[in-house]
């Protein structure tokens, strides 16, 4: 029997992980555009098979996670289970733990292929070949709205997600890579290609009129000039030209071309310029019900993904903050634990870096511009919980890790059944979404006839766990109304 490393090298320099994820992120980018589900579910469909499919590779490079690694699974498998079975809802306390366990196993998997300037180039041109579809897809709802002299409507404008703000969430990930994209370029014409991407994704940005993505972007900024220092000069100048030209593109599409083409773009307006950025909208209430759960729960908190349970704000099935949800959800031991195991990481992240060579910073100042601006927009947002957000973090996070070791890598597993337990949870989690599929359609009805008029995603895009979804939509309504 091939040593599993030969195996594993053998799988790699035909890279098969490397076309099975790049058509992942292509199906989970399209898939939305090809369904008649909510892009958020379509979304979730894909990422079910992605995770579990993370899972089977494991299997076939015969996985098997180091002392540390194997520490954390315990730990987040340990802590969901017991808080789980003391939530109200045990079967969706332990689907989120599964979540967490499919997307930890996930990275831990995807981190033992070395990260080479090769193997990076590809996946950054990959981005930017998503980010231009949705950018197309801008300038023809853009371009048939003037043709039909019709309002101009961000959410008809930019399309593909649930809610606008999950694009932004993508963004978050993505536009710290594409101006990467642009440093790396060694010839002008791929320069300018790599600036023009870039500059009309700042364009969709600014159209959005999402904060967190911008304040995102901000923290990380400050993080790569600090961590950088005089070799983040490059990076940075690209920002500021690539951010000035998106604002020039939106005062041209909110602004000229409206007035030179007579067309009505109120909404446009009422969603950027006029909207009131002091306003926490409603995040305030959900950060203190967030805290009111860890001091009502505080030793194994309400339950994993229990703030969507009978959430009384019907504002949100996640309280827009990673660290409240952790801290409401899975109690104030766990979040304190995982919180001191972070800054150990980010402290080791920094000294790798500091004793790096220039040539191998060039690899890993675009993964901590990434990974620094996600980290701050989940303070604000819900980027830790939507699917798309959720696969990227994977993605970045082993690429991170692979990094951070080296080019050599070993697989120490003797069998391929020891790889078999940690491909259960994406594996689990994809017979769930297949079992959830029917009937999908009668909770998101039941959800709306007792909330605010909209959907709350979390899991899918109903995302509340507690309406009782054995009961038809008209049960729900009369038992509303009584």
């Amino acid at each position: 029997m091939p040593h599993p490393t030969a195996s594993y090298s053998r799988f790699h320099n035909v890279s098969v992980i490397d076309v099975l994820l790049g058509l992942g992120l292509l199906m989970l980018s399209l898939t939305p555009f090809l369904s008649d589900l909510q892009p958020h579910d379509a979304q979730r469909i894909v990422w079910a098979i992605l995770m579990a499919g993370l899972g089977i590779w494991g299997v076939v490079i015969r996985f098997r996670p180091t002392v540390a690694e194997g520490s954390v699974l315990l730990a987040f498998l340990a802590c969901g289970v017991i808080s789980s079975i003391h939530a109200s809802s045990p079967r969706d306390g332990w689907i989120e733990t599964l979540s967490w366990m499919a997307i930890l196993t996930g990275s831990m998997i995807l981190s033992r292929s070395p990260l080479t300037p090769e193997r990076w180039t590809r996946y950054l041109r990959l981005f930017a070949l998503i980010s231009s579809i949705y950018i197309l897809c801008f300038i023809v709802g853009y371009l048939a709205a003037a043709v039909e002299h019709l309002p101009l409507v961000r959410d008809s404008l930019i399309v593909g997600f649930s809610n606008v703000r999950f694009h932004s969430q993508l963004q978050t990930w993505t536009l710290p890579l594409l101006m990467a994209g642009a440093v790396l370029a060694t010839h002008r014409r791929a320069y300018a290609l790599w600036m023009l991407v870039a500059t009309l994704s700042w364009g969709l940005l600014f159209v959005s009129g999402t904060r967190g993505t911008l304040l995102g972007l901000a923290v990380s900024a400050a993080v790569v000039a600090w961590l950088f220092r005089e070799h983040a000069r490059d990076y940075l100048i690209t920002l500021l030209l690539s951010a000035a030209g998106g604002a020039l593109l939106f005062m041209l599409v909110i602004f000229l071309l409206p007035a030179t083409l007579g067309l009505s773009n109120p909404d446009l307006i009422a969603n950027t310029v006029e909207r009131d950025v002091t306003s926490s909208s409603g995040r305030t209430q959900l950060w203190l019900h967030s805290l009111g759960m860890a001091m009502n729960h505080p030793w194994l908190g309400a339950g994993p993904m229990h703030f969507a349970c009978d959430n009384p704000l019907n504002n949100g099935a996640h309280p827009h903050n990673v660290w409240l949800q952790f801290l409401g959800e899975w109690g104030i031991p766990f979040t304190l634990a995982a919180t001191v195991g972070f800054f150990y990481l980010v402290i080791r992240w920094v000294t790798k870096i500091q004793g790096t060579s220039t040539e191998h910073r060039s690899l890993a100042l675009p993964l901590t511009a990434s990974l620094s601006a996600a980290l701050a927009h989940s303070l604000f947002d819900g980027i830790a919980v939507m699917p798309l957000s959720q696969f990227y973090g994977v993605l970045l996070s082993a690429w991170a890790l692979s990094w951070y070791r080296g080019a050599e890598q070993t697989q120490p597993a003797p069998t391929p059944l020891e790889a078999i337990p940690l491909a259960l949870p994406g594996l689990i989690l994809l017979g769930y979404v297949a079992f959830s599929l029917t009937g999908l359609s009668a909770r998101q009805e039941a959800e709306l006839l007792q909330g605010p008029g909209h959907l709350q995603p979390r899991f899918w895009s109903q995302g509340m766990i507690c309406l009782h979804p054995l009961l038809t939509p008209e049960e729900q309504g009369k038992s509303h109304t009584e």
